[in-house]
């Protein structure tokens, strides 16, 4: 199955979904309209480079910022008013197409996380090729755009994490045997109409419908004496769901940012929109892994120092925290789906030898007949059992005259 194309070039836009499919590889960028024309009409045949040359040890980015950046930048860089002419900007735009499929294809291949580095990165790299030199003043829009990748890579795979979350969390209802009147539509539906909370709510009461486990009963709310681990499971439709409609709010705000690019090269937009959907995106991934780590009985793993003094934290230090977040969340809800998934494959496996262990002795009952109806045949009543002789014949009389009767 080939790859998804995302289409790059003078007013083409892009959604995070395409930007973490570029991430994960299954989408590969192409030239689109004007862009692609014009790049052909000059006869530019580049393929990109072969390999990045970076003149320094600092930081770098990971893989999937490096990536999410090359590909903002290029998509910025094709709408014509970075670069001075239409043409220097196609034929950067489709250089910059080269950077990312290399960065694709080696995930050990990262670009500088300084801004300055990583537009001399490119210049070294892209040289020789016909490509403009992307000028220094540019390195507060790569600042922008770089942070600006990494957020919107973060949210839209938590995004995706939120999706799923209900499940695990039910899972989790099913191995602590929990009450889930808790998750009443009383609760959510009438007196705490929260969207997204509702929705876990309802989710969690369709997939416990029937538990043999987590029971209906009377409790509600009412759980103040319960264990930790219970409390958090108890509590999941009041934490995954404002979450989820946190981060829901942060992708639409990135989204909208990354189509958005400077009107020259010498502009710069504030940072503040992307901070603040940052920080919602970091509160929401600190408080479902709180929620995560709690249901599993484990120690939280989420960077402190992000919530100490948040506002005090330079955005790319907020994004890298939230990358790690991000990382640390994925594997602890991973960890509670097994023990959900083992909890449930035991019992069943449990149930089923019983129910094999009942039939089992049911058969052995029904074998194990009465002494006297083996003797007669396998079980059978005889109706002339313990009968004498005399009493037999006239019975038998008895019957044949019934039966002459009846013919008559």
């Amino acid at each position: 199955m080939g790859k998804r194309a995302v289409l790059i070039g003078k007013g083409r836009r892009i959604v995070i979904d395409e930007l973490i499919a570029l991430v994960h590889g299954s989408a590969e960028l192409d030239l689109y309209g004007e862009t692609a024309q014009i790049v052909e009409e000059a006869g530019f045949a580049y393929d990109g480079p072969t390999t990045l040359i970076v003149s320094s040890d600092g930081n770098k980015l990971s893989s999937a910022g490096s990536i999410a950046s090359a590909s903002i930048l290029c998509l910025a860089v094709a709408q014509g008013r970075l670069i001075f002419s239409k043409k220097e900007s196609a034929i950067a735009t489709s250089a910059l197409i080269g950077v990312v499929r290399l960065l694709q294809s080696d995930a050990s291949l990262q670009l500088p996380a300084d801004a300055g580095e990583y537009l001399a990165c490119l210049n070294a790299s892209l040289e020789g090729s016909g490509v403009c030199t992307f000028p220094t003043s540019l390195t507060g829009v790569v600042e922008r755009i770089v942070n600006l990748a990494i957020s919107a890579v973060v949210a839209g795979q938590t995004r995706s994490l939120c999706q799923v979350v209900d499940v695990i969390a039910a899972l989790s209802a099913e191995r602590l045997a929990v009450d889930v009147s808790a998750y009443a539509d009383t609760y959510y539906d009438a007196l705490r109409p929260h969207r997204e909370s509702s929705t876990s709510a309802t989710t969690m009461r369709a997939i416990l419908n029937g538990s043999q486990m987590a029971k209906l009963g009377k409790q509600g709310l009412r759980f103040s004496n319960e264990a930790e681990p219970a409390k958090a499971v108890l509590n999941a439709p009041q934490q995954l769901g404002p979450a989820r409609e946190a981060v829901k709010a942060a992708c639409k705000t990135l989204e909208l940012e990354m189509n958005c690019s400077e009107p020259d090269g010498q502009s710069l937009f504030d940072e503040t929109v992307v901070r603040i959907a940052t920080l919602s995106v970091a509160g929401a991934i600190a408080s479902l892994l709180e929620g995560t780590c709690a249901r599993r009985s484990t120690s939280n793993d989420v960077d402190g120092s992000l919530t100490t003094d948040a506002q005090s934290q330079s955005l790319s230090t907020i994004c890298s925290m939230c990358e790690h977040n991000y990382v640390q969340l994925k594997s602890s809800l991973e960890a509670e789906a097994d023990s959900g998934i083992e909890f449930v494959r035991v019992e069943t496996k449990r149930a089923e030898e019983e129910a094999k262990t009942k039939e089992a002795m049911k058969a052995a009952k029904a074998s194990s007949v009465n002494p006297k109806e083996s003797a007669n045949g396998g079980g059978e009543k005889d109706e002339f059992a313990g009968m004498s002789e005399e009493k037999k014949s006239k019975d038998f009389e008895k019957t044949c005259r019934k039966g002459s009767q009846g013919q008559s």
